[in-house]
């Protein structure tokens, strides 16, 4: 049996780039998009039966490291199970049957490539190949529907991302010529802090979110987004004092992400806007938390694995919430649809016996380690309002989704029925007891005598009136128009550089102002043709190919 871990291994990121190719083939989409829910089985398969091993052949792999550690077989995990489910949603939509039909399919394939290889990549040059098939493949992902707001949130994704892994290489460099120091944990930091959401590289978050269709939302905001956790959970205790220096950087950034995240989140009018903006925040906690834990090498570990444990919750849950956007709502099953978003909303905003409450109580108990030098003051205080302000964030959450139309996952495709959202979300709400009790089985007993706390029960007594009061006054007639649009801090920036594109001098100078609008028009023509091109997944796949074996002749 032992023979068959390699190939098993192989087989998690060889398989959907196999299937990813067929896809752009001529008749291939449909027979490629038939396996989707299976081309997860292999990850699948290696998070519960593969040991904890580390593989280097040269002649296969290029010289990089694959295997599997403690984080990565939970990461794994949850990401087999988030794809597997996404990708039967997605088949169900039909989507060789529109356009662009073939290129989303094969973006859908490589990206789950690229997710799938950046957790089995156990060093620094294969998580960069694999982060980077990520970055690429996730840009199809965004930029489905036709329309200008679909290519302008694609464009700040992808300069984003793109900027995000000059400094991920960057800092990857430094750590192989044995450099340490807060230069080294800067870059890393920024690099994948893009993926992760952190403030201010959170802009096109929500965006993404918003124009994406529904399973790959759920994918952006569950799977995907949890690549950059993995990556500092990772290489940022390699940079040594660097790590040290850059926790209270971490903790200041992260708590005000938690509470940022939420109050423009409450601000927005459509509910998928408005799970991005809640994944902001969520992973503001997370980000405070590994920087209270930063400045201690001893605290790291603990750190590590609540962390793990909270992006298990976080992204099987928001997974569940986006895919249950876009599922129909009639019939037995489809009216369990909206009791399952309640309860999925209650356990993210961690009500007492919930699994994100007992996940709340690990992250609190690891933050409050002996550190040094970050106070561990902030976070032990902030932990309780940051429930309150998600409590109110996914109030205004449900209200959203219970009158908003009929969805439509893709144009001119009936919603999807809810057995794969169902299945989702009972993993969501019961995963977390069982991940929890098999790490501390006491885990329940202190849940128990911990909820009936006043420390537990006072963020409710804040958050239910104030929620009940909310929809008294939706119920009269009055609606909250959202004065911060999505991109928030972004939007200025978009407003300026608009104006930078017509200049006043343009009627002075119409030759200089023609060649300019020649140009874009030529540059707008370039990208309409690429993102039609069914060949994009192969010109994608030769770029890794080409980083690796860059980095096998290096």
């Amino acid at each position: 049996m032992s023979a068959l871990w390699p190939a098993l291994l192989y087989l998690i990121v060889l398989l959907p780039l196999g299937l990813g190719l067929l896809a752009v083939l001529p008749g291939g989409a449909p027979r490629a998009a038939r396996a989707l829910p299976g081309t997860p089985l292999p990850a699948l398969l290696a998070a519960l039966l593969l040991p904890q091993i580390s593989l280097q052949q040269p002649l296969i792999t290029f010289g990089i490291t694959l295997g599997l550690d403690a984080p990565g077989r939970l990461f794994l995990l949850f990401s087999a199970v988030i794809w597997m489910l996404a990708g039967w949603h997605l088949l169900r939509t039909r989507p060789w049957q529109r356009p662009a039909g073939a290129r989303l399919l094969c973006c859908f394939l490589l990206c789950q490539a690229g997710n799938l290889g950046v957790i089995i990549a156990l060093d620094p040059i294969g998580y960069y190949i694999a982060f980077s098939l990520l970055s690429l493949a996730a840009y199809g992902l965004i930029v489905v529907e036709p329309g200008a707001r679909a290519r302008q949130a694609g464009r700040l994704y992808l300069t984003l991302a793109l900027l995000g892994e000059m400094a991920m290489l960057a800092g990857f460099l430094y750590l192989d010529q044995g450099r340490e120091g807060l230069l080294v944990a800067l870059l890393l930091f920024v690099g994948m802090g893009v993926k992760h959401g952190v403030l201010p590289l959170h802009v096109w978050l929500p965006r993404a979110h918003g124009l994406a269709p529904y399973p790959c939302s759920a994918l952006l905001s569950g799977a995907l987004l949890k690549a950059g956790l993995l990556g500092w959970i990772r290489f940022l205790p390699e940079t040594g004092a660097g790590l040290t220096a850059l926790a209270p950087w971490m903790l200041g950034l992260g708590l005000a992400a938690a509470f940022y995240g939420a109050l423009v989140g409450v601000l927005q009018s459509k509910p998928k806007m408005l799970l991005g903006y809640s994944s902001i925040s969520q992973m503001g906690l997370v980000t405070a938390l590994l920087g209270s834990s930063a400045g201690e090498p001893r605290t790291w570990p603990l750190a590590a694995a609540a962390a793990g444990a909270f992006a298990l919750h976080h992204a099987s849950v928001k997974a569940a919430l986006f895919l249950g956007l876009g599922v129909a709502r009639r019939g037995r099953a489809g009216g369990w649809v909206y009791p399952t978003l309640l309860m999925l909303s209650l356990s993210l905003a961690a009500l007492p016996l919930s699994g994100g409450y007992l996940l709340k109580l690990w992250m609190s108990a690891a933050g409050q380690a002996p550190i040094a030098p970050t106070p561990a003051g902030p976070w032990k205080n902030l932990l309780p309002w940051s429930s309150v302000a998600t409590g109110l964030l996914m109030s205004r959450f449900l209200y959203l989704s219970r009158r908003q139309p009929r969805p439509s996952p893709l144009p001119g495709m009936d919603p999807v029925g809810p057995a794969p959202f169902l299945i989702l979300a009972a993993w969501a709400l019961l995963m977390p007891w069982v991940w929890s009790w098999l790490h501390h089985p006491y885990a329940p007993a202190t849940l128990l005598a911990d909820s009936l706390k006043w420390k537990s029960l006072w963020p409710w007594l804040v958050i239910l009136p104030l929620a009940g009061f909310a929809w008294w006054v939706a119920t009269r007639g009055w609606r909250l128009r959202p004065i911060v649009p999505a991109g928030d801090i972004v939007v200025p920036l978009e407003v300026l550089a608009a104006r930078l594109r017509l200049p006043d001098t343009a009627r002075k100078h119409p030759h200089r102002h023609l060649r300019r609008g020649a140009l874009r028009r030529r540059l707008d023509h370039l990208e309409a043709r690429l993102l039609h091109l069914p060949r994009t997944g192969i010109v994608l796949l030769g770029l890794i190919l080409l980083l690796a074996a860059l980095s096998l002749g290096s």
